[in-house]
Protein backbone atom coordinates (compact mmCIF):
# COMPACT_ATOMS: atom_id res chain seq x y z
CA UNK A 1 0.00 0.00 0.00
CA UNK A 2 1.63 3.77 -0.94
CA UNK A 3 0.55 6.46 1.56
CA UNK A 4 1.82 10.32 1.56
CA UNK A 5 1.14 13.45 3.04
CA UNK A 6 1.34 16.60 2.09
CA UNK A 7 1.20 20.24 4.02
CA UNK A 8 0.12 21.81 0.62
CA UNK A 9 -0.83 25.56 2.14
CA UNK A 10 -3.81 26.60 0.34
CA UNK A 11 -5.24 23.85 -2.66
CA UNK A 12 -7.13 26.42 -4.67
CA UNK A 13 -4.90 26.94 -7.53
CA UNK A 14 -2.68 23.66 -7.02
CA UNK A 15 -5.55 21.19 -8.01
CA UNK A 16 -4.31 20.73 -11.80
CA UNK A 17 -0.53 20.15 -10.49
CA UNK A 18 -1.52 17.99 -7.58
CA UNK A 19 -4.22 15.33 -9.62
CA UNK A 20 -1.64 14.96 -11.85
CA UNK A 21 0.91 14.04 -9.08
CA UNK A 22 -1.29 11.81 -7.63
CA UNK A 23 -2.42 10.08 -11.02
CA UNK A 24 1.12 9.77 -11.60
CA UNK A 25 2.36 8.19 -8.68
CA UNK A 26 -0.13 6.02 -8.11
CA UNK A 27 -1.20 6.47 -4.07
CA UNK A 28 -3.41 4.58 -2.57
CA UNK A 29 -4.13 6.94 0.57
CA UNK A 30 -2.67 10.79 0.07
CA UNK A 31 -3.65 13.26 3.00
CA UNK A 32 -3.24 16.89 2.36
CA UNK A 33 -2.88 19.15 5.22
CA UNK A 34 -4.21 22.71 5.24
CA UNK A 35 -6.10 22.88 1.96
CA UNK A 36 -7.84 26.07 3.14
CA UNK A 37 -11.07 25.29 0.57
CA UNK A 38 -14.67 25.42 1.06
CA UNK A 39 -16.15 23.94 -1.92
CA UNK A 40 -15.47 20.74 -2.49
CA UNK A 41 -16.28 20.93 -5.99
CA UNK A 42 -12.36 22.57 -6.13
CA UNK A 43 -11.00 19.57 -4.35
CA UNK A 44 -12.57 17.05 -6.64
CA UNK A 45 -9.80 14.67 -8.24
CA UNK A 46 -10.35 11.91 -10.97
CA UNK A 47 -10.00 8.31 -9.70
CA UNK A 48 -10.30 9.48 -5.80
CA UNK A 49 -13.03 9.39 -3.38
CA UNK A 50 -12.73 12.38 -0.91
CA UNK A 51 -13.31 12.69 3.23
CA UNK A 52 -12.64 16.02 4.48
CA UNK A 53 -12.65 18.05 7.31
CA UNK A 54 -13.18 21.79 7.42
CA UNK A 55 -11.85 24.14 10.46
CA UNK A 56 -14.44 26.97 10.83
CA UNK A 57 -12.72 29.26 12.49
CA UNK A 58 -10.07 29.92 10.62
CA UNK A 59 -7.95 28.56 7.76
CA UNK A 60 -6.71 24.79 7.85
CA UNK A 61 -8.28 22.05 6.81
CA UNK A 62 -7.33 18.42 5.88
CA UNK A 63 -8.55 16.29 2.69
CA UNK A 64 -7.72 12.30 2.65
CA UNK A 65 -7.92 10.78 -1.01
CA UNK A 66 -8.62 7.06 -1.17
CA UNK A 67 -8.26 6.02 -4.62
CA UNK A 68 -10.85 4.26 -6.33
CA UNK A 69 -8.53 1.82 -7.98
CA UNK A 70 -8.90 2.85 -11.82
Amino acid sequence: MKIGILNINSLRNKINELEYFLNGNNFHVFSLNETKVKDINLMSISNYSLLRNDRTNRGGGVAINFSTGN
